[in-house]
């Protein structure tokens, strides 16, 4: 016994290190007695039976307990000795080079219930084993092989989630077999230790071999009842000026991980829906915890979270303190695309000022009209001011209103007056002028000035007619608002002339029953000084119409269609 617990208390060698021990102890003892040699040991695991099961229990989310219950281990040893005159046994101890601490000398360390198993059992003499046995280990036997089934299992969890079911995993272990051959009589029975044994054996030798096999383990769900033991709401508010950042805590905490369903209150106003979350580990405790901020301005409100079958939290006060939100000002206001044809395109705006970030209603109101449903804006910060702007965009026709918006207990802009007129514009007035350049030579370039007034912006064409026949091709002129009211344009044309000439033109416009008068062109040749003029009145405004040049009879590049309005 007390050699027994020596071995028990001297220092650890590894599994390649007790290997390479047993081969040196083999290579001794063959020299003196060769005929004791065992020639090969082999190990193998059976795959014809089940693999050894190990079942980790979960206490309180966690996995730290392999339950108690052997684990079978089936193994096939093979032994043979090279001398076959002379009686010999041979002796095998099982173990384990994840679980066993060797001792020195060569020899399996004295573990607590674990024993040497002589092959065959009784004094009967073999000079070979070829076998296939079960070995039965208890898991307080397994040492750091049975932590290696619960970390395995731990690890599960942290990958897939609390142990809500029971899982299925692997995990390896290397078996060995240590052999021992001596010469007849050795005693190994009872009242004699496998150490007693090795020492009378004077002829002896050793063997060691190994095998890897792959262990089931089961981890089991955690079946204990989930509690929820506190809740916590909690708020802070940081800032001078509104809006403020508001933070609101929400802590939830289980006697151990699992899935917790809550809302929260408000006293005065609808709970939220239901929301699942799970709780996890948190410095020894089982907690979810949720922070949410967001931007605020005056809040007063009192609150609480209800956990669904389970405790709430105490109603806590929830109050930032700003000036109340309100808008400002309104404006309104419309823009007319771009062309005289209806439908026409609209760009509405409202522009509402705040003086802190916030929602609120308003609505569109028409004299003479109904007004529109409560419309809801959200103000938001831009530069250093908080605005909400709105842009709409519609086509029109004919159009004559007066409108406004007006903001829910707050301002309202100014009556704006929108018009859009999708009626044809009209020209009203149509006027020539021709304009000869000064010189003494046949050679004189006339200047063709029309001028189209109407009444409103648009397009039209003109075109210049000679008396006795002939006529030039259709121009655009577009009228534009000029001073005073008058919606004027102009075209202008110039004609070379090399001989003497002695007519009249006019200027029509396309469409419209309109014409000017016949103005009179002249052109001789002079012996002398001086030269062909003559004079026309300009309309009034006219210095003010835009003007586009063209060539008579060229054609006008890009042609533009004309709108009609």
């Amino acid at each position: 016994m007390t050699k027994r617990n020596t071995l028990t208390n001297r220092a650890a060698l590894t599994a390649t290190a007790f290997v390479t021990t047993a081969i040196a102890a083999s290579a001794l003892s063959t020299s003196a007695i060769a005929e004791t040699k065992l020639r090969e040991v082999k190990l193998s695991v059976d795959s014809s039976k089940p693999k050894p099961t190990l079942i980790v229990e979960n206490k309180d989310g966690v996995y730290n307990k392999v339950q108690n219950k052997q684990a079978i281990f089936w193994l096939k040893a093979h032994g043979k000795i090279n001398n076959v005159n002379l009686r010999y046994k041979i002796y095998s101890s099982l173990v384990y080079v994840d679980i066993v601490k060797y001792a020195g000398g060569g020899r399996p360390a004295n573990i607590p219930n674990l024993k040497a198993f002589e092959v065959p059992p009784g004094d009967v003499p073999l000079r070979k084993v070829n076998s296939t046995y079960a070995y039965y280990f208890w898991p307080q036997q397994l040492g750091q092989f049975r932590q290696k089934a619960i970390d395995r299992c731990n690890e599960m969890a942290k990958i897939y989630g609390p142990a809500d079911k029971d899982r299925t995993g692997t995990i390896n272990a290397t078996v060995g077999l240590f052999m021992r051959a001596g010469k007849m009589p050795i005693q190994w029975g009872q009242g004699h230790s496998p150490d007693a044994s090795h020492n009378q054996a004077k002829q002896k030798t050793h063997r060691f071999a190994s095998a890897s096999t792959l262990v089931n383990i089961v981890c089991k769900k955690d079946t204990t009842p989930l509690k929820v033991t506190s809740v916590k709401l909690s708020y802070t508010a940081k800032g001078k000026q509104c809006p403020k950042d508001l933070t609101i805590v929400k802590r939830i905490e289980t006697n151990r991980p699992g899935k917790v369903t809550y809302r929260r209150e408000r006293q005065g106003g609808q709970p939220s829906a239901w929301i699942t979350v799970q709780t996890k580990k948190s410095g020894g405790k089982f907690v979810y915890i949720k922070k949410e901020t967001q931007e605020v301005g005056h809040v007063d409100q009192t609150r609480r979270i209800k956990i669904k079958g389970g405790p709430a939290s105490k109603w806590v006060n929830v109050k930032v303190n700003c000036a109340k939100f309100k808008v400002v000002k309104a404006t309104y206001s419309y823009k007319l695309g771009k062309g005289g044809s209806c439908p026409r395109n609209i760009t509405l705006t409202k522009m509402f000022e705040t003086n802190q970030k916030g929602s609120f209603f308003y609505r569109r109101e028409r004299q003479g009209g109904q007004p529109s449903g409560w419309i809801k804006a959200t103000a938001k910060k831009v530069g250093n001011k908080y605005v909400a702007k709105i842009v709409e965009k519609q086509k029109v026709g004919d159009l004559d209103q007066i409108r406004r918006v007006k903001v829910k207990n707050g301002p309202a802009s100014k009556w704006v007056h929108m018009k859009n007129d999708c009626s044809p514009m009209k020209v009203t007035q149509v006027q020539l002028g021709i304009k000869v350049s000064k010189g003494n030579s046949c050679k004189k370039t006339a200047t063709f000035t029309s001028w189209v007034f109407g009444d409103k912006a648009g397009w039209t064409k003109v075109r210049y007619r000679r008396a006795g026949g002939g006529k030039s091709a259709w121009y655009l002129v577009k009228l534009h608002k000029g001073s005073g009211g008058v919606y004027l344009g102009s075209h202008t044309q110039k004609q070379t002339f090399t001989k003497p000439a002695n007519t009249k033109y006019m200027v029509e416009v396309q469409g419209h029953p309109k014409i000017s008068k016949w103005i009179p062109l002249k052109i001789s040749c002079p012996t002398g000084p001086g030269n062909v003029k003559l004079k026309t009145k300009k309309p009034n405004n006219a210095s003010k119409a835009k003007v586009k040049t063209f060539k008579l009879g060229q054609k006008n590049k890009p042609r533009q269609r004309l709108v009609r309005n």
